[in-house]
């Protein structure tokens, strides 16, 4: 017998359109489902691996662009949204050298760690302070939380090489702590006037609610011929 077969009568007439009209809804329902199911996933992926790969190609790319003017004794003054430094903290798990760029909007931080214009420039005298993304875009300070009292981060500007040595283990505070960027840096613990440096990033992982940063003091500086030009 035929589902049609099934509902005779006017009665049966209205159970039989009410049933057709159910499975369509219920079909809709879940290709609409998985389609958003599927976008989820594409966004995920897009998020966590392509950020990455977009991100790890800009860096490299501007940290090719430094070595080639450092290979020509070139001065590079900073300008917004372009690099002019790099900076290496050894001890972590990604210790690549990464690309600083003037600025802390997301086209900057897309594509290295980006610097706060309002503070000092490397290894002078007040706070060089930069910013990067915990996870997605490169995950350049992902790690961060990774670093003790001791541990090394080393700038590069030029043929100048600075590195600083971090005072304490990272300190967490609320996203609205602006002090971190003073001169000498709030909740660093420093109180006297130096060359210090500022790592800030998002916390926790995914998330933005408190902030996470990372201070140092400047320990020694040289100049260096050497350049790895790509």
């Amino acid at each position: 017998m035929s589902v049609a077969a099934g509902y005779s009568g006017p009665g049966g007439k209205m159970g039989l359109m009410f049933w057709i009209v159910a499975r369509t809804l219920f079909r809709t329902a879940g290709e609409v489902m998985i389609t958003c199911g599927v976008v989820i996933l594409l966004y995920i992926v897009y998020l966590l691996w392509w950020t990455d790969v977009v991100a790890h190609r800009a860096a490299a790319g501007n940290v090719c662009e430094l070595g080639r003017a450092w290979a020509k004794s070139e001065s590079i003054v900073p300008a917004p949204g372009q690099p002019f430094a790099t900076i290496q903290i050894p001890g972590i798990r990604n210790p690549e050298t990464w690309p600083v760029l003037d600025g802390i909007k997301q086209p900057e931080l897309m594509q290295g760690v980006g610097w706060y214009p309002t503070t000092q420039l490397p290894g002078r005298a007040g706070n060089f302070a930069v910013a990067a993304h915990r996870r997605t875009w490169g995950d350049m300070f992902r790690y961060l939380d990774e670093v003790k009292a001791g541990d090394k981060i080393v700038v590069r500007e030029g043929n100048t090489v600075y590195t600083y040595r971090i005072v304490k283990d990272p300190v967490y505070m609320p996203a609205t702590a602006v002090e971190v960027l003073a001169p000498i840096p709030g909740r660093s613990g420093l109180s006297r006037p130096g060359s210090y440096i500022t790592l800030t990033t998002c916390d926790p992982v995914f998330n933005a609610y408190r902030r996470m940063a990372v201070f140092g003091t400047l320990e020694s500086e040289h100049t260096t011929a050497s350049v790895q030009v790509c």
